[in-house]
């Protein structure tokens, strides 16, 4: 199989340096079985995986998908295929009707599909009792084992030759997206392993359609295509839900969710998955481009938080609060796209206008709608079509390797009695709203603490013995209870009395006591 695999375009094409050993291409190999469509037939193949796995998922509550480079055994024409072994809920459509309904379109409509993404058999497992999962939950919840194989190979879409080559694979994988659109279904899960370069070609192209929906055109196209199908799955009661439920679930990858979902979770549509595009453009920009003046945080500023703030963060940025202020052509196609998401479609911004910095031709910046308009693909790919033909791009610009900045927190360092107790007078104040210097202890009676300097508007009480300063009665007095840290009265929360050195001595009856 080895030999085998040396035949093949993947391999020949790679430098001699860069070409797998014996050893590299089969320590982790096996035999996994699988589907082929042959003649319109499916035919159990045995398949050999090559190399490490290409992707594996690591979460708990997940697909469990694993991704392997496989050569079928006895195969006439050598071609590597990407095995996808996961675990498909019930209650989605398997994800080789939407491959079928997609080339089927092409095939009727003259399409070329080189370079696209193509199911060539899937092995449903779920005939075999230990290949479905049995638990308490609803049964449209279960899972079932499913293997596909799929062309072409691919490569992470952040391991870029050059920007150029970035922008070139982003272009095809929207072509992709647009084909698929007008065949009558909807990706949902735009993110940077679902784009990827053909590891033959180096283009790029848009895969993994697990997520996707039918839309009312493309249920139709099924139906009238592949109508035995569609009463098999009418006849067995699948569990597939509706599509206009389908289409308002929460469905994607958050990190590059439109601002519209993450606002109002309307129906998906294909603008949602063309601003998805547009986010990935800036993560990858903020993870895997040089900028040294760039906060190294900047992605995890920009992408990890919950709902609410990520769609915050994500609307002042398309407000123009950008980081992106070098002239170059990777950020002059980041700022084009920024400007149809926010003006001129998706997401207006009637306070302050945007600026379009590069003078594409029909995309001048009008005044912004009253409300929004749905992306076009014809919109995106005009911008990518202008930068690539008109700019010129830099040669020496490849990706770089994302170093996640340090988290290590430095030792703190030991604190003394004294160190502890003003540690506290201090956080007291502040919890307070105090201004002016720290607290000074004084001694006397009832141990006040005098506030040297004025205190600013609503400061709290002087003395837990005396009234606050913003004149609490004796009735509020009585009523203040105590917190931690603290004595809640009218005016806030009094700092506690810093407690007396404890006085050595002897008891009543000779004892020593501390």
């Amino acid at each position: 199989m080895y030999k085998v695999w040396q035949r093949t375009p993947a391999d020949q094409r790679l430098p001699s340096e860069k070409r797998l050993s014996l050893l590299e291409a089969t320590a982790h190999s096996r035999w996994v079985k699988a589907v082929q469509i042959r003649d319109g037939q499916p035919v159990h193949v045995d398949c050999f995986t090559i190399g490490q796995p290409l992707s594996q998922s690591d979460g708990l509550f997940s697909r469990a998908t694993r991704v392997d480079r496989v050569l079928i055994k006895d195969d006439p024409d050598p071609t590597p295929y990407a095995l996808k072994d996961a675990w498909r809920q019930a209650c989605r459509r398997p994800e080789a009707d939407f491959y079928d309904v997609i080339h089927m379109y092409c095939e009727k409509e003259g399409v070329d599909t080189r370079g696209m993404a193509k199911c060539h058999g899937t092995l449903e497992l779920s005939a075999f009792p230990h290949h479905t999962t049995n638990s308490t939950g609803p049964d449209d919840l279960e899972r079932c084992h499913t293997r596909s194989l799929l062309t072409p190979v691919g490569g992470l879409i952040t391991t870029f030759a050059t920007t150029k080559c970035l922008v070139e694979g982003l272009a095809k994988a929207v072509y992709h997206h647009k084909i698929a659109h007008d065949a009558g279904v909807l990706h949902r899960d735009i993110s940077e392993g679902n784009v990827l370069f053909d590891e033959t070609t180096l283009e790029g192209f848009l895969v993994d359609w697990d997520y996707a929906e039918f839309t009312e055109k493309g249920l139709e196209n099924f139906e009238g295509w592949f109508s035995d199908r569609y009463a098999a799955e009418k006849k067995a009661k699948a569990k597939y839900t509706t599509i206009d439920k389908s289409l308002k679930e929460l469905t994607g990858t958050f990190a590059f969710l439109a601002i519209q979902i993450l606002r109002d979770q309307p129906k998906h549509s294909a603008g949602h998955d063309l601003e998805s595009f547009y986010w990935l453009l800036i993560w990858i920009i903020l993870r895997h481009t040089t900028d040294p003046s760039r906060d190294p945080k900047a992605c995890h500023t920009l992408f990890d938080h919950d709902t609410k703030v990520a769609r915050v963060m994500k609307d002042d940025w398309i407000r123009g609060k950008t980081s992106l202020a070098e002239a170059l052509p990777l950020h002059a196609v980041a700022e084009a796209l920024r400007t149809l998401v926010i003006v001129i479609r998706q997401n207006p911004v009637i306070e302050q206008a945007a600026t379009n910095r590069i003078p594409i031709e029909g995309l001048a910046t009008p005044q912004a709608p009253e409300r929004p308009i749905e992306i076009l693909h014809m919109d995106f790919l005009r911008v990518f079509d202008f930068a690539l033909t008109k700019f010129v791009w830099p040669t020496d610009d490849k990706a770089i390797a994302f170093d996640p900045p340090s988290v290590k927190k430095t030792a703190p360092k030991p604190q003394t009695k004294d160190d502890l107790r003003q540690t506290a007078l201090r956080r007291s104040a502040h919890s307070q709203g105090a201004a002016g210097p720290e607290p000074r202890q004084v001694t006397g009676e009832k141990r006040k603490l005098d506030w040297s300097g004025s205190a600013s508007s609503g400061s709290l009480a002087a003395s837990t013995a005396g009234t606050s300063s913003a004149g609490s009665s004796e009735s509020s007095r009585k009523k203040s209870r105590t917190i931690k840290g603290g004595m809640m009265c009218k005016g806030g929360v009094a700092p506690q009395p810093a407690p007396e050195e404890p006085k050595k001595g002897r008891g009543k009856k000779g004892k020593r006591r501390t």
